[in-house]
């Protein structure tokens, strides 16, 4: 509330009078956080100031937490210290996402590509130009792929393009009343957008995977008078994968 983002502010302030932070706990105190908001910082990487390592943080809130030991205190032996592996880089973009609802680092589909690539997945700048990069066509080549997804869509004004693949978090859900069932979904990836549009039949086959935070779907890419769609003919969560504590965006 207004009084929290009041006192928050005080102390950041106060490094004009204090001097710099020198380590989590005078953050906590002079920012008045109490162990779920430290938490949070220390999840997002907003304590590498005093270690650039998210678990090392997270370990060193939580002692903080039992700074004060109470009448025990004397009888249990002090905790020592331990050394915490770091996060991998896709394990710090997923609780980018759970923490803040986005990366200011890279983009979560950016470190899934690699496995995206090998299901022949076109991203959303491929989507849109309507180019494959040379290294897709390739694999599709090996593959054993010769439909026309495959190779470069065509770039006339009207296009279709079977069998396209795309994948991406899902940034907005509409079935607007005037659609006539119609779903339309947006799709972010780490080059950009694609829209999808979800029959009826689909979205009664595929009502679970719908709601999931990240898609894989396929069906014909669509491309007329500039406006580009892949009208999904089938959609699953991702890998069947459902990223912990990833919120999934509702309707809307």
């Amino acid at each position: 509330g207004p009084a929290q983002e009041d006192a928050v502010r005080r102390g950041l302030a106060s490094q004009e009078r204090l001097g710099p932070f020198t380590d989590p706990a005078d953050v906590a105190r002079r920012l008045g956080l109490d162990t779920r908001q430290m938490e949070a910082l220390a999840r997002l990487g907003a304590l590498r100031a005093f270690d650039a390592r998210r678990r090392q943080a997270l370990w060193e809130v939580a002692r903080l937490g039992h700074a004060d030991g109470g009448p025990l205190a004397q009888v249990f032996p002090k905790e020592g210290d331990v050394a915490l592996r770091d996060l991998r880089e896709f394990e710090r973009v997923c609780e980018n996402y759970r923490q803040g609802g986005a990366s200011p680092t890279r983009h979560l589909m950016g470190e899934l590509r690699p496995r995206l690539a090998a299901l022949d997945v076109w991203t959303a700048r491929e989507v849109i130009t309507g180019r494959r990069a040379a290294g897709a066509v390739q694999r599709a080549s090996r593959g054993g792929d010769t439909s026309r997804a495959a190779r470069d869509a065509p770039s006339s004004r009207r296009s279709r393009v079977a069998g396209v693949r795309v994948a991406g978090l899902v940034i907005c859900r509409q079935r607007p009343p005037t659609a006539g069932g119609l779903c339309f979904v947006t799709l972010e990836d780490e080059t950009g957008f694609v829209n999808l549009i979800l029959s009826p039949e689909v979205v009664e086959r595929c009502r679970d995977g719908l709601r999931a935070p990240l898609l894989l779907a396929e069906g014909p890419l669509e491309r007329a008078d500039g406006v580009v769609n892949l009208r999904a003919t089938s959609l699953q969560p991702l890998w069947g994968e459902r990223l912990e504590g990833l919120a999934s965006h509702d309707y809307h």
